[in-house]
């Protein structure tokens, strides 16, 4: 059985668990996996919550482990694609930001930016 996992839609399921209240939603998802741990279908709702919630890293492990358990469901991998991608895209915004953040430094402090008036 596949279980289907778009970003769109997660709020409209999130909505029926806990009147989408994303932090009661993770308790419910934590609760469910504790008690059954093997169920990949919780572990998958959990790794969309945490992608949902730019938890990077925590989803990509679950959705590794949710295809260890269901290696036959293809859309398991791709959620954990999705992760990766979101994840790739965080890291690239992060160092775009760093740099021009050191562009700001750099002219605010006269590095590479040259006061001298032209004759």
């Amino acid at each position: 059985m596949a279980y289907h996992f778009a970003l769109p839609s997660l709020k409209m399921r999130l909505a029926s668990l806990g009147a989408g209240n994303i932090p009661l939603a993770i308790k419910g998802f934590e609760k469910a996996i504790e008690l059954d741990p093997t169920n990949a279908r919780y572990l998958s709702n959990m790794g969309a919550i945490l992608v949902v919630e730019k938890h990077y890293d925590e989803a990509i492990e679950i959705f590794e482990k949710s295809m260890k358990l269901q290696p036959e469901d293809g859309t398991l991998k791709k959620n954990r694609d999705t992760a990766k991608m979101f994840r790739r895209r965080q890291i690239m915004e992060d160092q775009l930001l760093t740099e021009d953040a050191q562009d700001v430094v750099d002219v605010f402090i006269g590095k590479n930016y040259t006061n001298e008036v032209s004759e």
